[in-house]
């Protein structure tokens, strides 16, 4: 019987494997670069409806076994160059061939660049955009797209305001216009204006833009100048930012899972002395002061070097820290001993506590999203959703992420389709101290705390007997800030197809954030438990509704004359609600709640809107693709502004001559593209209070038990708008089928009626107003240059290249030379006619006296002085960079790719106050301070910058305290170039993912921040805040894996 049934599966084998053969067969050929011929080793060649496929070999040659007879599809892609798709008919039993030219991908003469209200390619263009497309940004470890796009868009400058996760980013395109109304640009994702402004958390590093997933992007594009930006009329001063999501497309559905982990940890701490050579310095200026207050016959207690020396080794501070100290039986005794040492023996019983240690560590990330793409062609759908999770480089902060995306597209009928579009998110972001929190912020407590006193007590609690009576450690690990946001970016528009040239739309959006703030200070923090610890809570509410409806119309007569127009209305109303509330009193942080306050108080809340509504419209031209003419014109009015002026008129120009298809270079086929481009155009600004203009009263008191009111504001019927006037010229460039193109632009903007408090007489009642006075000035040069280097059997190698030089220069502030204004952040800057914004005025540092130590300075007449005044100081530094860019390499090569960008930052000057308190060599002052005071003045003859060691920097008692004496000596060049992202991919054979059913497998190893090379001393050269000692940005190293099938 066995015999049989194998006689019979051996026959039925012989008579089905001809027949199964029968039913198939095999394509082959090659695939090879269309303008060299080359073969493209690691290509991949793919049939999406049957999930087979093959890469090709070093040769880019190629096999595909075992295809059913039939007419297939065929996508073949390899980075670097334009996807194709390509039909091909299998017979049965046969081998068909295949071969496949693939074009490079040519960005600059082929995408669609998305404009204000639509599409248009790149060639046409006539202002100034800037672009960077999702998959550029996609892996990276970052929170926020923003932080992504740094150095990639020339003339936009990016800084971190702080490296904490999910911290927030400023962003400013060709500069700083504004001096205190907002300098932020708009952003708009999917056609939704977004609320960006960080006061809506009490988290000074919240950022709105962190409910965006950077993978869900499939283009930014950044409007630089009035051509580009002027259709958002008095919301473009500042530029615009256009965040355009991934949307379905037709055919089978295509699913994607993306997943990376890493970590995050510190790049930069400041080299501290020890506690020995901390107390070392201390004796050493104890002694320097008697040798003093000898000269100046000072009581002997305190002109003898050796007493100021023993009174110092047996105080509170330093006697109680002492380690493996003997007993004694008295005072006296102890006294003695000590007295008795050598400072070398001594130092020996001193401790050294490293206060940064504590506080970094190495967190962890991971990253996890998932996706789906597909649809029919009258139905497209892309689904999104992801988590991640991010620990900061210091202990006790990380943030929290929750992303889930919808993209419909549906074309009902020929005549009508509609598109929608939500996003929700949850962010979580956890700290125990304010990020931006000067004194008590960890990254400038921990090195400041003395380094001779303990962190913990012997059993294991902390030590509360620290130098200021806070122990930075402690409050770390106690204290509790947390922020939570839910946020929701929606839309819907519907698209009426009144004739094949004409048609209608209208738009609805929404950008709706709640956030929700508690900081918990509980009574275990000695400071305090005075009141038996505190928490405050907020919750705030901020919705942007949108509305436009538009007439879009495109023609083309003849052949060469192409006209195409949109025009339309929006409306735009924004709503802010907040309540909060403080308590004290709750006995335990376990129980840091409002309800388990004794005493509730700081009850507050407050509602307010603003809202604009504008015309708009815009018209191009173009004759045989040669020469381009676009105008632009927008009337916008704003509650803002007074009754009188609450409209303003905003418009643009612009002119493109694509001189390289004229007839006189028509012969000439190395050039693809040389145009022209021109443009002049004036935008607004009204990003002030929604209440600027008006009149408003205050409670103020009572009188005889009854409330009263009185004026706290003196309104200006007459406020209007911020302008920003613009001209730019800008000339487009690619050669040899577009294997090299760049761009040059120059600029110039104006921004001019500045909103800016007005002085007032003392005997008007109000100190000043909101006027609109003075004008700032940017200008500058962007070029951009990139090609493919290299593109060598199967190795290809492409480089983009960015940068910009830029300057400002304050024009005018009305009646005034210079102004002291205080900003959000409470600090106040001086701004003066002639001088760029925010310059740096100080004296001028002469050097140490190499005789006695003392700081010297150059008076007005270029005297050594020891006493400047203010008629010596002069303006120096740069508050803002000179330059900025970035540089981008991308080499691929069978499958593997590494990608490694630059980024840099150069010309800029920050004063250094953060570190200049730990320069500071003044004794009694008890806090940490660098190894770099190692370098001070010690004996006369010593040449060095960092003065003597001293309680005073005098003589005779009347010479500047060096360190709070503002000179070029705080100074400090923080331009940086840095190795911002590099990264190593390897995309799996074909061939080898399809067998386990995925179209497309690619594992990758990533780094950011990992290299800076700069002059500068503090954390991070990003970050150089004058007031405050925010997050340093974090180096990151992750792998992750993308699958797609």
């Amino acid at each position: 019987m066995i015999k049989k049934i194998l006689a019979y599966a051996v026959l039925s084998l012989v008579v089905l494997v001809p027949f199964v053969s029968a039913q198939t067969g095999s394509i082959t050929g090659s695939i090879t670069d269309a303008q060299t011929g080359e073969g493209l080793p690691g290509a991949t060649v793919f049939l999406p409806e049957l999930s087979l496929g093959q890469s090709t070999n070093l040769d880019g040659e190629y096999t595909i076994n075992n295809v059913p007879a039939g007419t297939h599809n065929v996508r073949v892609t390899y980075v670097g160059y334009v996807a194709r798709t390509v039909s091909v008919t299998v017979t049965a039993g046969a081998t068909t061939t295949l071969n496949v030219e693939l074009q490079p991908d040519r960005l600059e003469l082929r995408d669609l660049v998305v404009t204000g209200y639509g599409v248009m390619p790149r060639r046409e263009v006539t202002g100034s955009i800037a672009q960077v497309r999702g998959e550029q940004i996609a892996d990276l470890p970052v929170q926020t797209f923003d932080s992504a796009i740094q150095g990639r868009a020339a003339g936009v400058t990016i800084t971190s305001a702080s490296g904490q996760p999910g911290g927030a980013l400023r962003v400013r395109v060709r500069g700083t216009g504004s001096i205190t109304a907002g300098n932020d640009p708009l952003y708009v994702v999917d056609g939704v204006p977004v609320t960006v402004n960080t006061d809506v958390s009490t988290q000074a590093s919240s950022n709105a833009l962190a409910a965006i997933d950077p993978n869900d992007i499939e283009s930014i594009e950044i409007l630089k100048d009035a051509a580009a930006a002027s259709i958002y009329g008095a919301q473009a001063a500042n530029g615009v930012v256009l965040i355009t999501t991934r949307r379905g497309q037709a055919g089978r559905t295509q699913f994607q899972v993306s997943s990376q982990v890493g970590v995050r940890e510190a790049i930069n701490k400041y080299d501290m002395l020890t506690g020995q050579e901390w107390v070392a310095m201390q004796i050493e200026g104890r002694r320097n002061d008697a040798i003093v207050n000898a000269r100046r016959g000072i009581p002997t207690a305190l002109n003898n070097p050796d007493t100021q020396e023993n009174n110092f080794r047996n105080s509170a501070l330093v006697r109680n820290e002492l380690i493996d100290f003997p007993e004694f039986d008295s005072e006296a005794e102890a006294r003695d001993f000590v007295n008795s040492l050598t400072l070398d023996e001594f130092l020996a019983f001193v401790p050294n506590y490293d206060w940064q240690d504590a506080i970094y560590r190495t967190g962890n990330t991971r990253n996890v999203s998932v996706s789906a793409r597909g649809g029919t062609d009258q139905t497209r759908f892309f689904v999104s959703g992801s988590y991640e999770y991010q620990e900061a480089q210091i202990i006790m902060s990380n943030f929290e992420r929750f992303n889930v995306r919808t993209n419909l597209d549906h074309r009902a009928t020929d005549f009508f389709s509609i598109e929608t579009s939500i996003a929700l998110a949850s962010t979580s972001q956890f700290g125990s101290i304010s990020d931006g929190n000067f004194i008590n912020g960890p990254f400038f407590a921990a090195p400041y705390s003395v380094p001779i006193q303990p962190i913990f007590n012997e059993d294991g609690t902390f030590n509360e007997n620290v130098t200021g009576d806070y122990n930075i450690i402690q409050g770390v690990n106690l204290e509790k800030r947390e922020g939570r946001t839910n946020q929701v970016i929606g839309n819907l528009a519907a698209n009426f197809q009144l004739t094949p040239n004409l048609v209608l739309r209208s738009f609805v959006g929404i950008d709706y954030r709640n956030v929700r703030d508690t900081n918990v200070r509980p009574p275990e923090i000695p400071s305090f438990a005075g009141f038996g610890g505190q928490v405050f809570e907020a919750n705030r509410d901020v919705a942007n509704w949108n509305t436009n409806h538009t007439l879009s119309y495109f023609n083309t007569f003849d052949d060469i004359h192409s006209v195409s127009g949109v025009g339309g209305f929006e409306y735009r109303q924004q709503q802010r609600e907040s309540f909060t509330a403080t308590g004290r009193g709750f006995g335990s942080g376990l129980f840091g709640t409002l309800q388990s306050a004794a005493d509730p108080f700081g009850v507050s809340g407050f509602f307010t809107e603003f809202r604009i509504a504008g015309f708009f419209g815009q018209v191009r031209y173009d004759y045989d693709k040669r020469y381009f003419a676009t105008a632009t014109m927008r009337y916008d009015g704003s509650s803002r502004f007074g009754d009188d002026t609450k409209w303003g008129l905003f418009y643009s120009g612009s002119l493109g001559w694509e001189i390289s298809r004229e007839r006189f270079l028509e012969n000439v086929d190395w050039l693809d593209q040389l145009q022209l481009r021109v443009s002049y155009g004036v935008t607004g600004n009204s990003e002030i209070g929604n209440f600027a203009s008006r009149s408003l009263f205050g409670s103020s008191g009572t009188y005889n038990g009854v409330s009263g009111l009185r004026a706290s504001q003196l309104g200006n019927n007459r406020l209007t708008w911020e302008e920003a006037s613009t001209l730019n010229l800008g000339l487009n460039w690619a050669l040899l089928e577009g294997r090299f193109y760049g761009a040059v632009d120059v600029f110039r903007t104006s921004n001019d009626r500045l909103l800016l408090n007005d002085f007032l007489f003392s005997d008007s009642g109000f100190g000043s107003f909101v006027n609109n006075v003075g004008e700032v000035r940017n200008e500058g040069i962007e070029i951009e240059i990139g090609g493919t280097l290299v593109n060598w059997e199967g190795l290809r190698w492409t480089s983009d290249f960015n940068i910009t030089f830029q300057r400002n220069e304050v024009i005018d502030l009305g009646d005034a030379d210079f102004l002291f204004p205080t900003f959000a952040d409470g600090v106040t800057r001086r701004v003066d006619v002639g001088q760029p914004l925010f310059a740096e005025r100080l004296f001028r540092f002469a050097g140490i006296n190499p005789a006695d130590g003392r700081g010297m300075w150059y008076d007005r007449n270029g005297n050594i002085t020891y006493s400047p005044v203010d008629e010596d100081a002069d303006f120096v530094g740069a508050a803002f960079p000179d330059i900025i860019g970035g540089w981008n390499n991308t080499i691929a090569y069978a499958g593997f790719t590494l990608d490694v960008f630059f980024q840099y930052s150069l010309g800029q000057d920050s004063f250094k106050q953060q570190e200049g308190f730990f320069l500071d060599g003044t004794i009694f002052r008890g806090r940490g301070l660098t190894r770099r005071t190692l370098d001070r003045w010690q004996r006369p003859g010593d040449i060095t910058d960092m003065p003597k060691a001293s309680a005073r920097q005098s003589e005779g008692g009347t010479d500047a305290d060096f360190f709070f004496t503002p000179s070029t000596w705080h100074l400090e060049d923080v331009g940086y170039i840095r190795l911002k992202s590099a990264s190593l991919s390897y995309q799996l054979p074909t061939n080898i993912v399809s067998q386990v059913g995925l179209s497309n497998a690619r594992v990758f190893v990533q780094g950011l921040n990992l290299i800076t090379w700069t002059n500068y001393r503090g954390l991070d050269p990003e970050i150089v805040e004058v007031a405050n000692a925010p997050f340093p940005q974090p180096r990151i190293y992750s792998a992750g894996v993308t699958l797609q099938f």
